[in-house]
């Protein structure tokens, strides 16, 4: 219909021809003559006031739709009918959004969406891809590269894995079962690959999980490399021996002489970087670029058109493999399988093509589109907004108007305009800015620049208001926070002579009126569309201000600083040889530091047991104070010299060492430890006899078979005591090794002989706490 009517409206000099036009456009005559004579109003405009959005209103949620999917946060049914309700407060149905997807089905489409890393969306950004094309391309014109490689690693899975291919079948209409069969084996084989820029590709390495090789591997593929490590990845080690073994010299072989260079390209995986690898690599005159972090999908051959192809043959093979054999790949045949698959899938055009598209070969900055940058806006700096978005430099909207042409005037009577209700239909031409005319307020400071083709639509300039000087509207560079158009827009009707006749006044008057409705509904659109501009852009403002708070809190929260080192990624410039060299320096005096701080605290732990050893035999130290009010090294010392374990917090110490005051009494008359039985102890020590007799109740209440578990208050046997310490492996107590009392460091306290005598004498019921009855005493 609406093409009908303009195609009516384009012929309106001659005679209107309905019957004709309607069996054109296949529609019906009375309807296109009352639509095209005003009589009747399409559909949409006839229910607008029912509609939950108008049509400016829903153009500006599809220009927002269009704009966030570009960015990769595409929108699903649930969230336009979230959108549609923050708008106006009313939750649309299922059956608005699909009649919603019909009105804008040229606009938008319902399908599927891949996943995509949030590091890869901010990594591949124009900065970050620009400053990698002028490394790369100052290269390449330095060095003049004739040869560039890149080499990247990819994993296959015996079975296929469990993606699925995208193809179709054919099964029973009335059948349930949709199934192929694929085999479940999911190890992971890793296959290291080299693509050159002529087309052609290096022997692979394969990388198996085991510790056995297979003689059938190597039985018809001489060329290649086969790794073995615990869980079938590559790593440090094995990238080396491949690029050392393999890459090196296939690559030299391509090259006219020794002096010429080559490239190799790759991402930034850790065993890519190796020092041992960067330092073969310079012996052979090949040159490394590393490709840009996180890009890998955009900037790298093998993933962009090389890696897909060989994924889905592989797939398809394990699949026949499955159908002609019931079974899944043996092991010893993964070789000349993947091998075979490699030779169909990947050819010299798919090779050329890869490098083609990454723009690594030949060299060109410009391959990507700019809205394959739009992921990153969301972690830019500049602020990115819908194409519909309104611009900030005002002068774009203080156009000069042009005049309507009486042609114009008489059509704008049968338009499919969408206006509010009881409004007139006019020309979508009216409604364009360029055909509004705007006058000057008199108490704007600057006026608009007006053309000289500001005139009444019917009448000649001279019959226009007087229009003021007005000089040219200053740039918003020099006014970035000013608006400087008009506050307001005016009109002003055109001036009617008594002479003219009543049918010239009408056509005038006419003309003002759709001028004027003109610019009413231009408003109204303008005013339609910011409101769900502003109320779209504030909700985009509070999710960056949640992202923003997140970032500050994880921030806030770590441990330590980052650092980030300098220079550019490709690795034959000064600044990244200075680069490498100073790492180098950096893992030497890391790895020295910590050589000296093994030696220091060997030295501390060597002074350490010389002090406690010496305070062991010496007889004229004294032990005093409350427990509670000494270091833990003092409690160690203490514990030490009564033979009690050192370990332990300084709780435990005490409980241990009260403990064993409170069962030998006699230490009492011992000088070096009778200080130590002092109120604030002994009240330490009743707490320590509770608790040693409710455990030894609970000791008795257990079954005889169940072993006694240890507990604080129990003293420990032989074998539960730290080892003693062993003299002869401390060369400074060599000399005390020689004293009388020597010997009884390697001996419990108790056990002493000086101390047994006594003991004996004393306490003739006291055992000992290293032993557990009367017959393991000595000398009874």
């Amino acid at each position: 219909m609406s093409a009908a009517l303009a195609y009516l409206h384009e012929n309106v000099a001659g005679k209107v021809n309905y019957s004709a036009t309607a069996r054109k456009f296949n529609v019906k005559m009375d309807t296109l003559r009352n639509r095209f004579l005003g009589k009747h109003k399409s559909a949409l405009v006839a229910h607008q006031q029912q509609r939950i959005l108008t049509t400016f209103q829903e153009d500006v949620l599809v220009d927002w739709m269009c704009y966030q999917a570009e960015e990769g946060r595409p929108w699903g049914r649930e969230k336009i009918k979230l959108k549609v309700d923050m708008l106006t407060g009313k939750k649309p149905s299922d059956h608005w959004v699909k009649a919603f997807m019909s009105r804008h089905k040229d606009a938008v489409k319902f399908c599927g969406t891949s996943g995509l890393d949030p590091k890869r969306a901010q990594a591949f950004n124009p900065t970050n891809i620009a400053d990698h094309f002028k490394q790369l391309g100052d290269a390449i014109s330095k060095y003049k590269y004739r040869i560039i490689f890149n080499f990247d690693e990819t994993g296959m899975q015996r079975g296929g894995g469990r993606k699925r291919t995208g193809k179709k079948h054919f099964i029973g209409r009335h059948s349930r079962a949709r199934y192929r069969k694929r085999d479940a084996n999911l190890e992971l084989v890793t296959i290291v690959e080299c693509a050159c820029n002529d087309g052609t590709m290096l022997d692979p390495g394969f990388i198996f999980q085991g510790k056995t090789w297979d003689e059938d591997w190597f039985s018809k593929h001489k060329g290649i490399s086969v790794g073995l490590t615990q869980n079938g990845w590559t790593d440090n080690f094995q990238c080396h021996q491949w690029f050392r073994d393999v890459l090196i010299p296939q690559a030299r072989a391509k090259a006219l002489d020794e002096d010429e260079a080559i490239l190799a390209t790759f991402d930034g995986h850790g065993s890519h970087l190796t020092d041992e690898l960067v330092e073969e690599a310079l012996k052979s005159n090949i040159h490394l670029h590393v490709l840009p972090s996180h890009t890998s999908n955009k900037t790298q051959p093998l993933d962009v058109g090389v890696f897909g192809p060989l994924q889905k043959k592989w797939i398809d093979r394990m699949e026949q493999i499955v159908e002609e054999t019931g079974e899944g790949l043996p092991k010893h045949e993964f070789v000349n399988e993947y091998m075979a698959v490699r030779e169909q899938a990947i050819t010299p055009e798919i090779i050329k093509a890869a490098f083609r598209k990454t723009g690594i070969w030949p060299i060109n900055p410009d391959v990507f589109a700019a809205d394959e940058f739009s992921p990153s806006h969301t972690t830019s700096t500049q602020a990115h907004m819908p194409p519909s978005f309104p611009p900030p430099n005002p002068d774009l909207i203080s156009t000069a108007p042009t005049s309507l042409s009486p042609s114009e005037i008489s059509h704008s009577m049968d338009s499919d305009f969408v206006a509010p209700s009881n409004a007139m239909q006019i020309d979508p031409q009216l409604l364009d800015e360029s055909q509004i005319t705007w006058w000057n307020d008199p108490d704007d400071a600057e006026p608009i620049a007006r053309s000289s083709q500001d005139v009444c639509p019917t009448e000649s300039q001279a019959h226009q208001p007087p229009t003021p000087a007005s000089p040219t509207l200053p740039s918003l560079r020099s006014h970035k926070s000013h608006l400087t158009g008009p506050k307001a827009p005016q009109f002003s009707r055109t001036l009617v002579h008594k002479q003219w006749s009543t049918a010239r006044r009408h056509k005038v008057l006419q003309a003002d009126l759709q001028r004027l409705e003109a610019l009413y509904l231009a408003e109204f659109q303008k005013r339609q569309e910011l409101e769900v501009h502003c109320e779209l852009s504030r909700q985009e403002n509070e999710k960056l201000k949640v992202q923003l708070n997140r970032r500050v809190e994880k921030a806030d929260g770590r441990k330590g600083k980052q650092m980030q080192s300098g220079g550019g990624v490709f690795l034959m410039s000064e600044d990244a040889l200075k680069l490498f060299e100073e790492r180098k320096r950096e893992k030497a005096e890391k790895e020295e530091a910590e050589q000296l701080k093994q030696v220091e605290k060997e030295r501390e732990e060597t002074a350490l047991a010389d002090r406690r050893a010496q305070l062991a035999v010496n007889l004229d130290v004294r032990f005093s104070g409350r427990l509670t009010s000494k270091k833990k090294q003092d409690l160690q010392d203490i514990a030490f010299v009564l033979a009690l374990s050192t370990s332990g917090t300084k709780a435990e110490l005490i409980a241990t060492i009260v403990n064993h005051l409170s069962r030998s009494a006699y230490l009492q008359s011992d000088a070096r430890f009778s200080k130590l039985f002092i109120p604030q102890n002994l009240r330490d020590s009743d707490t320590a006899r509770d608790s040693q007799q409710q455990a030894t109740i609970e000791e008795e209440n257990l079954p005889p078979s169940r072993p006694v578990a240890s507990t604080s208050s129990h003293t420990l046997d032989d074998n539960e005591r730290d080892p003693p310490l062993a003299l002869g492996a401390h060369p400074l107590l060599h000399s005390a090794s020689r004293l009388p009392l020597a010997s009884a460091i390697n001996t419990p306290y108790h056990e002493r002989p000086h101390l047994e005598s006594f003991q004996a004498q004393h306490d003739p019921f006291y055992y000992p706490p290293y032993y557990h009855s009367p017959a393991q005493l000595p000398g009874l």
